[in-house]
């Protein structure tokens, strides 16, 4: 059949067939390139976050997806389906040559170049609306495709590969910016504050750094305490002028032996009590420490520190030796480590607030008022200030009431907040 002998209905389906042949070989050709280019990560945190139009495009596109080579072989057949059949439906409108020159033209343009362009743009959006159409070619095809596709999953493999670490850390942490992009680029490129990407950084360390790449407390620079120390006012003294919460006390003359943890808070009773003689450090109440290797991770500390009642952790060697200190806030610390490489300051360790300043400017105001001849008594019921007989010209004499108002245990209260 020509073109001259054609009716015009016959020529309207002819024409109506040729334009549905070239988009559907350029739909089928853009849905191999774009589909297969979708991160499937990207589609699963999609399919998790976001708007409901969001998770629903994901949900739908991850579903031909998990088909694996069974949806690419039948997009496949599908798009040389059309372009085997528009050369001859054009044979039957024009002659051959004309009928060849077209189909090439067309499928250049109209089938390749301008459905590449959008599908690779736009390819989720498109995609997603294209499902069904993707699901009627998989079932179409489904006797050539199916054993293709099962066979090809056997001989390629179908298992989606994971981001290791360093790749999921490349993903999470942009890389450094250059003097010479613009503000506006640096801030589209990640919307995430530095203080958030620091932290992804510090709890993915958790698992790869060890303890003895953040000891920072050894033996040598630690303040300890002998068991046969008398807790007396000079000790006591020097016990909060250090300023630190805890102090590790060792039996007898042996430093690496670690009995215990003494909490200098407690101390605060004894300040007014003052026992004679003085009770030695070994005979205090003490609190248990945990026992580490230093070759274990930070998360391993971390999770001995949560599953018990202690804030310090005694760090060992391989052979026993006694290393050094770490406590559950130097872990969380390495949370908030910044790192000079990515532009931006690393704050060291050792200088973050670990040592006590309300105890520090505590014995400093005693100090203070000592030095005032304002004596602090022992604790006792103070009469009314109207009841006191005070000398003109004599200093009244200070009692904890006086400089603490509230009390002993209010201010031991205040004292166990720090």
């Amino acid at each position: 059949m020509t073109y001259e002998d054609m009716s015009s209905t016959q020529l309207t389906y002819y024409v109506i067939a040729i334009v549905f042949l070239i988009f559907a070989s350029g739909a089928t050709a853009g849905l191999q390139i774009a589909l297969f280019s979708i991160d499937r990560l990207l589609l699963r945190v999609h399919s998790t976050t976001g708007d409901a139009v969001d998770k629903t495009n994901a949900k739908k596109l991850l579903g031909v997806l998990d088909k694996g080579h069974w949806t690419l072989v039948a997009l496949i057949l599908l798009n040389a389906s059309c372009m085997m059949t528009l050369p001859v439906v054009l044979a039957h409108v024009v002659d051959e040559l004309w009928a060849l020159i077209i189909s090439i033209t067309a499928v250049l343009f109209l089938g390749e170049v301008i459905p590449l362009t959008l599908f690779v743009r736009y390819a989720i959006p498109i995609c997603s609306f294209l499902v069904p159409v993707i699901w009627c070619a998989i079932w179409l095809t489904s006797p050539i495709s199916y054993p293709v596709g099962k066979w090809l999953d056997h001989l390629l493999g179908h298992h989606e590969e994971m981001l290791d670490r360093e790749e999921l850390a490349a993903v999470i942490i942009p890389p450094p910016l250059s003097e010479e992009s613009d503000e506006e680029n640096n801030d589209s490129y990640c919307q995430l504050e530095d203080w958030e990407i620091e932290m992804l950084r510090g709890a993915m360390s958790l698992t790869t750094d060890t303890i003895a790449q953040h000891l920072k407390t050894t033996v040598d620079n630690c303040f300890m305490l002998s068991s046969l120390t008398p807790l007396d006012k000079t000790v006591i003294q020097s016990i909060l002028e250090s300023g630190y919460s805890r102090i590790p006390v060792y039996l007898a003359n042996t430093p690496t032996q670690i009995i215990g943890v003494l909490i200098a808070n407690s101390l605060v009773r004894m300040c007014f009590q003052r026992p004679d003689p003085p009770p030695l450090v070994g005979e205090y109440p003490l609190h248990g420490v945990l026992r580490l290797s230093e070759t274990a991770t930070l998360h391993s500390a971390y999770l001995a520190f949560t599953r018990s009642f202690y804030n310090m952790a005694v760090v060992y060697d391989d052979y026993g030796v006694l290393r050094g200190f770490i406590t559950l806030s130097e872990v969380l610390y390495t949370m908030y480590r910044f790192d000079v490489s990515h532009g931006v300051v690393r704050i060291p360790l050792t200088n973050l607030p670990r040592r006590q300043h309300k105890i520090i400017n505590f014995t400093e105001d005693i100090k203070n008022k000592k030095q005032k001849k304002q004596i602090v008594q022992p604790l006792a019921v103070v009469p009314p200030q109207s009841d006191l007989q005070v000398d003109e010209g004599t200093p009244a004499l200070a009692s904890p009431l006086t400089t603490f108002p509230h009390g002993l245990k209010t201010l031991e209260m205040s004292l166990s907040r720090v």
